[in-house]
């Protein structure tokens, strides 16, 4: 009996120590950036950095980047993408025949710090370039 006992206890210390915590939900968050493009050149970027605060996790479920001319409309022949520490996560595309629109989400992301990158190829510039994230953040319990 006492065998059977110490077994029990120990497989039980063993699946503990295997466990994984727990997500709990906290808040929604969202994150935007813009800037203006330059009218002589055809690529360019702005880089945002975002911090994933300690014991919360990020799941980014939506991302969107677009570019606007001095009219407030969507740029035809337009491509911008949205990309976290070099891992593309939206690609969109206007042109005067199609509009593409390409998400690899969701994406996670633990603790720490990223760049959230926000490209754009258009001639001419000069317009205003948009980007940005949404998704839930949850709080890592033990």
């Amino acid at each position: 009996m006492y065998k059977i006992i110490i077994l029990i206890v120990l497989i039980s210390y063993s699946i503990a120590g295997f466990a994984q915590g727990n997500l709990q939900f906290n808040r929604v968050f969202f994150v935007e950036t813009s800037f203006v493009s330059s009218s002589t050149l055809c690529n360019e970027f702005q880089d945002v950095t975002i911090t994933v605060p300690t014991g919360k996790v990020w799941k980014i479920e939506t991302a969107h980047g677009t570019q606007k001319t001095n009219f407030i409309r969507p740029n035809y022949n337009a491509t911008v993408s949205v990309l976290i520490n070099d891992h593309l996560i939206c690609h969109y595309t206007n042109s005067s025949s199609a509009l593409v629109v390409s998400n690899y989400l969701p994406m996670w992301l633990p603790a720490g710090n990223y760049t959230m990158r926000v490209s754009v190829f258009s001639c001419p510039g000069g317009n205003t370039v948009l980007g940005a994230i949404s998704g839930i953040e949850f709080n890592a319990v033990p």
